[in-house]
């Protein structure tokens, strides 16, 4: 009550009624304006007087509207009147929008009476101004009087308010001075007040608006001080940023001047700053305002706080200012506390201000900057400022030195020393030493490398006052020296003499002792392992030319080339293979006996080189040794000295004497039989080893033994073979042991203890000599025809080029070329040669593989009429080897020669009956399997070689013989062959005779043997091999009806079977018991019995034959073109055209089984004219396997058409369909084939039959039939319809392979729609018309004709090019998609294509989704599924299916995420892909389901944010901050491997333990991930792509390149282009490893120097200790090599987590094995490569 008795007295005060100035007006009062004026007149306030006034205004408006008021105009002038007139009477106080209100209807009563023909206004404006001008003053006067508090408005009516539209008032002020600035302030208020009231934000008022509304001359400051005596009534609307940025444009206005104000108004700084930028941008670029360079310094370190602000700033100063202002700025801001990021803008903008100014010129800018680096105190600021300084002097430079000489930088590089504190290692010292380096090397390309590394030994020696007293290690760079690197052999052998001794004149200068030091080293990194001997002999050969061949500590170049260079190459040899490089080794040697230099080189490797060669000598004295070992020691007489460094203070007759008595026995040769002495000359037999001084006449006594050795088991080793098979005890074990023994590793010792054991088993067998004959071991060669001409030369060459046209070689003229063919051990090989045009000097050698053995077979000194007869021979080797023709074409007038030659070889005989006849009687003494010693061996021989004598003098009886007669049947024997084996090993044979036998080389019999007795002992058993085959040759005539039936014939066929029962009779006696049989059967061999027996086997041969009657004469002549035919169509077909000659000679000895006999006697007459039988009965075998081909060929419809190629062309167009297989993702490979099938009329109990023949084209099959069908083109000129057919079919083949192509492009690219997809493509004729016109062509019909053909063949193409167009657009669409969701969701990029489509199956419903239970069937083979309950089914498929998402998550190796079964279920139900969803909305929600897991992960991705934001009002823009970091690509040069042939070459990879250790050392102990290595040489275009992107993409991971050297060279060229575009992107990207044996640095590499020698029990130990980390346990890795190249790979990790196999181990792992077909194991699972494919 108090306070408003207060209030009243104040206002009563201030605006208490006074006398008014003016005449109160008169209004009648009947008029409707009668009742405002009484209401103006009474003293409410407030809102209930503005109510009564808005009721009034409102009655008076209605009155109008209703009476059509005729005094309307007097009555608005009373309106007014009263207005002015309360106002004068001082009522304006809390009435204001009631006056405001008034003044507002006033005018737009005005408006209307003026705007209308009825109404009249004579009076003028006066009254209405004067009224405004009451209404403002009054208001001002108010807002001055209660200090801001009033004038207020209390209506809250938001139509009322816009109606009085307050804001407008203010465009009628001018701020000129104080009182224009308190009425703006007043109506501000109001103005501020209204558009709260009417409650609409977007119409909320802003003081920009406001200020812009007026005129505004007065000056800023005036206008804010006035602004801060009424700051309080402004609380809810302060003076806001951009008021302040429009206040002070209208002026120029001072910087610090704006700092105060900020604090005191309270601005948002980092707006203001963001908006003031224009004004700035404008004040600097038009001179408008100059600003203090202090002022300059507090803006930007005021703003550096903001990385945005800073950089627009400073960008406009420096794009501006004057060079000595912003150095001056520079050089202050570079005194304040900075952040990083504007350190490193401001060095930027500073560095492009001054790029271009003279050296003398900023050598002036750098000592101003020197002279405020040496006042500054504190130690973090001076640290600051230099490093600011380096920055610019480092960017300066690297533009400048470019174009300066060597000389030029000894100024800079005093200066750079200067401003780095003495400390030379810094970047700005580091790079003036760079460009002197790079000066001495580019000045001049041309210039050799060695005068480069003089001229910088010069330099160097000039600087050596600045340079002395630092470390070069620490500043010296490997890759400053690509321009000086010299090779070894080449670059440093070159050097000459005098040049060599300029440069050891610089041997006290540690920096030039360094960088020769370096450039050996980096030399040595591109040592080629392959060159090592030749290197080494060059290098020995320069001591000698620079006279430095004998070792002087003081001459440190010298001590520092040999030794690094040596210390190198002894990796790359066994020491034992150390040539003959005398002054080398002396120097090394005389090195390791001085004292450590003042120099510390590394000699690890020497040192245990010569320990190596040491043990190695010891061991080889030792027996020790392998045969390795003494075949290198065991070299020519002239390399005596060459081991020299090894021996060396070594008394090698001490070293044998200290092993005792136990080595003495060892020197003892081991004791042999007589019969091994008869066998293996007693001549040959070496002498014990007697301990010699000598080394060499120690190793030569060894090289006897181990010779010897050699050739005792070579002739020994198929007894114990053989012994083996008949389960001999400890057989096997001595054959593991000579397997073992003849290996290169195997020791002397070894071998000859293997030896014992076998001269121990062989010691009870007293037949040991027979054994040996049968088996053939004792002549290793024997020629039986050493070169006869007997067969015409160019029928050979014509029958070669139809069996195996690539059996032929070229001899240039003037050349002598050698001619390989490998032959296999225990063969009989036949060779026949001839050339085609011109004689020859020819030599036919046999060599062993070892070399251990050449024999001349043929040699001849004249030239040989090869060209008109062939020359042709034979031999036995018991060794396998190489035949060599040898063709010296060498004559001046000599002409190219082609020559051609045929290689058969079959198996040793086996001497059947021996072998027959032992295990007849080894079954009657003990069981299969049982093991028995070598003494039950020899009695079994002896009872053996018993029956044999008997059988061999016919006293044995026929039923005694009776378990024979299996053998004669069931074994191809040759009887003669047999017996000339059983009579040379007699047993009644002397030790004369049997001394005789085992040297002779004659083919012909001992001379003692009785060649009647052994043609007698072969009828004998000639005529029981009949009796053997009596039944089969019975059953053959029978089964073909070979005789006619008559009765002779019957009866004999009858008693022919009769004496098929063996009777009780001698052997000797057998001629005479069964002289019929001998004379039936006379002439047969045992060849003819066995062609009998195979033609019974393949007796549906003989059945086609017959059926398709080729031995009439029509079958002869039709035969005849079908064989001509087929020649020339299958001559790059190996299939077929083997299949063919098969043909030809089962044809040509099948006669006699077709054709029908008159008798016995005409039949065997027949066998007896054949030929060529040995090759005949596996052709009639290969005929029988392929019957269907050879059936389709001899068809009767097919066999007066041209070719088989046009055959299958007619059988395509009538049934021929397309089948595609993709089977990729159940790691099986697609393919496409083409089935057809003929129709054959058969007729069958009178009703017709369709038989069908299917057939089935294989790819291949499909390259051989275009290939014919291009060959027959040329022989249908005179049949158009078939060469429009041919035509045809092959644009429709090649239009299916496009179609295919595209699928599997779709399947390859990972489109999840073309997985495990099977299509199929109908190539025949549809309609039938195709079929109707062709029959037409057959008959001869005249209304048909070609173009019919042709158009409905095109009909049937043009379908199938639709087909292909749509595919191709559905490849091109998929593609985009990847690409575009790719860019979408960054994590993507990390799978290939194949991991994305696989996670598309996954996340696809269960139901219609066949493809993913095939998938995890295959995935999970052994897994048992529950079959008969579907949702059993169902819930497996989901579980496995959570468990093959969790193995592609975890491979990103992000383990901050939660990757719990429970979460990736609920996810994976949130986003399945539903049935019909097409590809764009499937890689939508994979893409939304691999962000809602890894949406906090930033492993990924930098963690530096390289983008900042800059906010302007109109134009928001992106400013990319300034990339310092540089872009790293490496390139590791890998050593060379020697290539070894007999390793695979599936197992020829990159990856090897080098490898290896150096990407251990790269990734920093760790191993990568499997995104982040690209495998090259399996690579296509698309994974390169995608891997570059990832390098963009992922910048602070680490990438590498492997297999580049594998490579095809177009995919190489698109990597190397790939690789260009990186490094001349100025964005950062990741860092990039490229390794490779043959790729040189490119420009934008380094060569990546390893530091450390690699060494895999560092590695493993690491690995170990990162499992040890990650708390996991080591994966037991079991690897099986098979023979054929096949790796199966077992891994057992005991882990309860899902198939992803722990990512430490697995990831490279996987590419490690990556060309091999692996399986991995897990949980009794196993997993392929390609279904898991991390």
């Amino acid at each position: 009550m108090a306070v408003s008795a207060l209030w009243d007295g104040f206002k009563n005060k201030l605006f208490g009624r006074k006398k008014p100035t003016l005449e109160k007006p008169f209004v009648s009062e009947t008029s409707p304006i009668s009742q405002i004026g009484i209401i103006l007149s009474n003293d409410d306030v407030g809102q209930p007087f503005f109510d009564s006034i808005f009721a009034a205004v409102e009655n008076f408006d209605e009155h109008n509207r209703e009476n059509n008021n005729t005094n309307f105009t007097r009555d608005v002038e009373s309106l007014i009147d009263y207005t002015r007139y309360s106002i004068d009477c001082g009522k304006f106080f809390n009435r204001a929008d009631a006056y405001f209100y008034l003044l507002r209807r006033a005018e737009e009563y005005l408006t209307v009476i003026k705007s209308s023909a009825y109404f009249s206004w004579s009076g003028g404006d006066q009254n209405f101004k004067s009224l405004k001008e009451m209404v403002l003053i009054n208001a001002r006067h108010l807002f001055v009087e209660t200090n801001g508090l009033e004038p207020s408005f209390s209506v809250q009516d938001a139509n009322l308010l816009k109606r009085i539209k307050i804001f407008d008032y203010v465009s009628l002020i001018e701020m000129k001075d104080d009182n224009s600035i308190e009425l703006f302030l007043a109506l501000a208020k109001l103005s501020f007040q209204s558009s709260v009231y009417i409650n609409e934000q977007a119409h909320y008022l802003t003081w920009t608006q406001l200020l812009k509304k007026c005129k505004i001359t007065v000056s800023f400051g005036s206008f804010i001080k006035k602004y801060f005596e009424y700051e309080q009534n402004f609380k809810a609307f302060p003076y806001d940023v951009p008021a302040f940025i429009y206040s002070i444009s209208l002026t120029k206005f001072p910087l610090h001047d704006i700092f105060d104000y900020i604090e005191k108004l309270n601005l948002k700084q980092t707006e203001l700053w963001y908006l003031f930028w224009p004004l700035f941008e404008k004040g600097v670029k038009r001179g408008q305002v100059q600003y203090d360079n202090n002022d300059i310094v507090s803006l930007l370190n005021h703003i550096s706080r903001d990385d945005g602000l800073f950089i627009q700033y400073c960008t406009i100063y420096y794009e501006n200012a004057q060079i000595e202002d912003g150095w001056n700025v520079f050089l202050q801001l570079c005194e304040t506390d900075l952040k990083e990021s504007s350190r490193r803008y401001l060095a930027l903008e500073v560095n492009k201000k001054i790029q271009n100014i003279h050296l003398e010129k900023f050598n002036t800018l750098m000592r101003l900057a020197v002279q405020r680096l040496k006042v500054i105190e504190n130690e973090k600021t001076r640290t600051t400022f230099t490093m600011l300084l380096e920055t610019v002097f480092t960017s300066y430079a690297k533009q400048i030195t470019r174009d300066y000489s060597e000389y030029k930088y000894k100024e800079l590089l005093t200066t750079a020393v200067q401003i780095s504190s003495n400390m030379i290692e810094r970047p700005c010292c580091l790079l003036l030493i760079e460009g002197l380096v790079k000066a001495c090397s580019g000045m001049n390309a041309e210039l050799p490398n060695i005068s480069k590394i003089e001229r910088l030994f010069r330099v160097l020696r000039e600087l050596d006052d600045i340079l002395k007293d630092f470390e070069p290690s620490a500043i010296i760079k490997d890759e400053w020296f690509s321009g000086f690197i010299l090779t070894m052999s080449n670059g440093y052998s070159k050097i000459s003499r005098p040049l060599y001794q300029t440069l050891c004149e610089n041997k006290k200068n540690r920096w030039i002792l360094y960088i020769w030091t370096r450039l050996i080293q980096l030399s040595l990194t591109k040592y080629q392992p392959d060159n090592n001997e030749q290197t080494l002999h060059a290098m020995n050969q320069w001591l000698i030319d620079v006279r430095h061949q004998k070792y002087d500590p003081d001459a440190l170049f010298t001590v520092i080339l040999v030794t690094y260079l040596f210390n190198t190459a002894t990796t790359f040899m066994k020491p034992l293979s150390l040539p003959n490089i005398e002054h080398i080794s002396n120097y090394i040697s005389d090195f390791i006996k001085q004292k450590q230099l003042i120099i510390k080189l590394d000699t690890s490797n020497i040192y245990q080189f010569v320990r190596d060669g040491q043990c190695a000598i010891r061991d080889i004295l030792a027996l020790k040794g392998t045969r390795t070992m003494y075949g290198i020691v065991s070299r020519p007489s002239e390399d005596v000295n060459r081991l020299k460094l090894f021996t060396d203070g070594l008394d090698l007759k001490q070293i044998v004497l200290a092993n005792g008595k136990t080595i003495l026995e060892q020197f003892k040769f081991p004791y042999t039989t007589t019969i091994i002495d008869l066998i293996i000359d007693a001549k040959e037999k070496p002498e014990n080893i007697i301990p010699s001084e000598n080394f060499f006449d120690f190793v030569r006594q060894t090289h006897d033994w181990l010779k010897w050795f050699d050739s005792f088991i070579d002739i020994f080793r198929p007894i114990i073979e053989w012994l083996k098979i008949q389960n001999v005890d400890n057989a096997e074990l001595i054959l593991s042991h000579i397997e073992q023994s003849k290996k290169d590793d195997s020791e002397l010792l070894y071998i000859k203890a293997t030896v014992e054991k076998m001269m121990t088993m062989l010691k009870p067998l007293t037949e040991l000599h027979r054994l040996c004959h049968l088996f053939n071991c004792i002549k290793s060669f024997k020629i039986i025809n050493k070169g006869k001409m007997n067969t015409n030369a160019q029928d050979f060459i014509r029958d070669v080029k139809r069996d195996v046209p690539t059996s032929t070689f070229e001899v240039s003229e003037k050349k002598v070329y050698e001619h390989l063919i490998p032959i296999h051990d225990r063969q009989i090989v036949q060779w026949t040669l001839a050339c085609e045009r011109l004689p020859c000097h020819i030599e036919v050698r046999y060599t062993t593989i070892n070399n251990d053995f050449s024999e001349i077979i043929y040699t001849n000194k004249e030239a040989l009429n090869i060209d008109k007869n062939a020359l042709n021979g034979e031999f036995e080797t018991y060794q396998s080897g190489y035949l060599k023709f040898i063709i010296n074409n060498s004559n001046p007038n000599s002409r190219q020669k082609k020559l051609w030659f045929r290689i058969r070889s079959k198996n040793m005989s086996s001497c059947f009956l021996f072998r027959g006849i032992f295990d007849i009687a080894h079954r009657k003494l003990y069981q299969r399997g049982q093991l028995i010693n070598a003494q039950d061996i020899n009695e079994i021989l002896k009872s053996v070689f018993k029956f044999i004598d008997r059988l061999l003098a016919g006293e044995i009886n026929l039923i005694e013989m009776a378990d024979l007669k299996t053998i004669f049947c069931n074994n191809n024997i040759d009887i003669r062959n047999e017996v000339r084996k059983l009579f040379s090993n007699r047993s009644t044979m002397s030790n004369r005779q049997i001394t005789m036998a085992t040297t002779t080389t004659s083919t012909s019999m001992d001379s003692t043997t009785n060649e009647q007795e052994v043609d007698r002992v072969c009828e004998w058993l000639q005529i029981y091999q009949y009796i053997s085959f009596i039944t089969t040759i019975i059953d053959c005539i029978k089964k073909f009806d070979l005789i006619s039936e008559n009765n002779d014939n019957i009866q004999i066929l009858g008693h022919l079977t009769k004496l098929g029962n063996i009777q009780n009779s001698r052997l000797k006696t057998i001629a005479d018991s069964y002289k019929l049989l001998k004379e039936k059967f006379k002439g047969l061999d045992n060849r003819h019995l066995e062609l009998i027996k195979t033609t019974l086997e393949c007796s549906s041969v003989i059945d086609l034959f017959k059926k398709s009657d080729l031995y009439s004469q029509h079958g002869r002549r039709r035969f005849q073109e079908l064989r001509d035919n087929l020649t020339t169509l299958f001559q790059l077909q190996e299939r077929n055209n083997m299949i063919l000659n098969a043909l030809i000679v089962t044809y040509a000895v099948c006669e006699p089984f077709v054709l029908k006999a008159q008798n016995l006697e005409e039949f065997v007459s027949r066998l007896l004219n054949l030929h060529n039988l040995d090759e005949s009965l596996n052709q009639i075998k290969a005929v029988y396997e392929n019957i269907q081909l050879v059936q389709m060929w001899l068809s009767i419809d097919e066999t007066n058409t041209l070719d088989n190629a046009l055959i299958t062309m007619e059988h395509l167009f009538k049934t021929g369909t397309v089948h595609i297989h993709l089977q990729r993702l159940k790691n099986e490979k697609s393919h496409f084939e083409i089935h057809y099938h003929i129709e054959k009329l058969q007729d069958n109990d009178d009703e017709e039959e369709h038989e069908k023949i299917n057939f089935v084209l294989s790819e291949a099959d499909i390259d051989d039939h275009k290939r014919q069908l291009t060959f027959c083109n040329v022989d249908l000129d005179n049949m158009p319809h078939k060469k429009l057919l041919l035509h045809e079919q092959l644009k429709v083949l090649r239009i299916i392979e496009q179609i295919y192509l595209i699928l599997l492009k779709l399947e390859l690219s990972g489109h999840p729609e073309y997985q495990l997809r099977n299509e199929k493509y109908d190539i025949y004729d549809r309609t039938g018309e195709v079929n109707t016109i062709l029959s037409k062509f057959k008959s001869n019909e005249q209304s048909t004709s070609n173009q019919q053909l042709e158009i409905h063949l095109k009909v049937g193409t043009d379908n199938l090019k639709l087909m292909r167009d749509a595919l191709k657009i559905r490849y091109e669409n998929w593609i985009l998609e990847l690409e575009r969701y790719r860019e979408e969701s960054k994590l993507l990029k990390l799978f290939s294509n194949r991991q994305i489509m696989i996670m598309l199956i996954l996340l696809q419903t269960f139901r219609y989704n066949k493809t993913k239970l095939i998938f995890l069937k295959k995935l999970y083979k052994t897994f048992t599924w529950d079959s008969r309950n579907q949702e059993k089914i169902n819930e497996q498929e989901q579980q496995l299916t959570i468990e093959c998402l969790t193995h592609y998550l975890k491979s990103l190796r992000l383990h901050d995420d939660n990757l719990s079964v429970e979460t990736i279920s609920a996810l994976y139900e949130e986003y399945q892909i539903q049935h019909g969803d097409n590809t764009d909305l499937s890689l939508k929600k994979l893409c939304l389901f691999l962000n809602e897991i890894f949406r906090d992960s930033k492993q990924l991705y930098s963690p530096m944010s390289k983008q900042t934001t800059r906010k302007n009002l109109k134009n928001p823009t992106t400013i990319t901050a300034p990339m310092i970091e540089q872009n790293e690509q490496y390139l590791v040069t890998l050593h060379a491997k020697p290539k070894d042939k007999s390793i695979p070459a599936t197992f020829q990879h990159d990856l090897d333990m080098e490898t290896w250790c150096i990407l251990f050392e790269i990734f920093k102990n760790k191993l990568p991930s499997s995104y982040q290595i690209l495998w090259a040489s399996v690579s296509t275009k698309d994974d390169i792509k995608l891997f570059y992107s990832r390098i963009r993409t992922f910048t602070h991971l680490i990438f590498i390149v492997l297999d580049i050297d594998k490579m095809h060279h177009r995919l190489r060229e698109l990597l190397l282009n790939e690789q260009d575009s990186l490094s001349r992107q100025n964005i950062q990207h990741a860092e990039v490893y490229y390794f490779s044996r043959e790729l040189t640095c490119r420009k934008g590499m380094k060569s990546y120097i390893i530091l450390r020698t690699v060494n895999a029990d560092v590695a493993r130990s690491q690995l170990n200790k990162n499992f040890y980390q990650f708390v996991s346990m080591p994966p037991k890795i079991r690897v099986i090599v098979g023979a054929a190249g096949i790796v199966y790979l077992k891994i057992s990790i005991k882990s309860d987590d899902n198939i992803g196999i722990h990512s430490l181990i697995l990831d490279v792992t996987l590419q490690f094995y990556y060309l091999f077909d692996v399986d991995y194991l897990k949980h009794g699972h196993a997993y392929s490569r390609n279904e898991l494919e991390t």
